[in-house]
């Protein structure tokens, strides 16, 4: 929701007008708003010569598929506390999520980490580069939630290495 308490569109134009008087960040975008509010944004009419677009994703690289996908379960386990009302450190990834959630939260917290990029090398660069292609975007600033600190900075240098994607 925007700071003046609304997603629709005049809200959003709102808030776009005081961003450029008074420099701030806009609002936290939820996934499920983000092709609408880009269509907004860049069809204004109010933004500056060429909109900047920035989006924050998740990346969750690791040496294969496989470990990246153990290693976003902590993630994904921090989103279900959420939507369950739990409040918790960030927990230690598992091997399976399948006795952890239902099907309906399984869903619900697909669609809060739809933005997402999990994987090995070759499917994080293939996801990214097809984000930026669709989106258009101008920077990804890129978040990687892993409870292991070495894990972690290997995300990262993966994530270094694919960084000319979209030169």
């Amino acid at each position: 929701m925007s700071q003046y308490g609304c997603w629709a569109p005049a809200c959003l134009v709102r808030t776009l007008q005081r961003c450029w008087v008074y420099p701030m960040p806009l609002p936290v975008i939820l996934p499920q708003r983000t092709w609408r509010l880009l269509s907004v944004y860049t069809g204004t009419g109010l933004s500056p010569p060429k909109p900047y677009v920035i989006a924050g994703v998740n990346v969750v690289a690791a040496d294969n598929d496989k470990e990246a996908n153990r290693l976003f379960t902590s993630l994904q386990i921090r989103a279900l506390g959420m939507i369950r009302g739990n409040q918790m450190l960030f927990p230690a990834p598992v091997e399976d999520m399948g006795g952890i959630w239902s099907n309906p939260e399984r869903y619900a917290v697909g669609e809060m980490l739809k933005y997402s990029f999990v994987g090995g090398p070759a499917a994080v660069k293939k996801g990214l580069q097809s984000f930026l292609e669709r989106t258009g975007l101008d920077e990804i600033m890129a978040a990687s939630h892993i409870y292991e600190h070495t894990a972690r900075l290997r995300s990262y240098e993966i994530l270094s290495t694919l960084l000319s994607i979209s030169q």
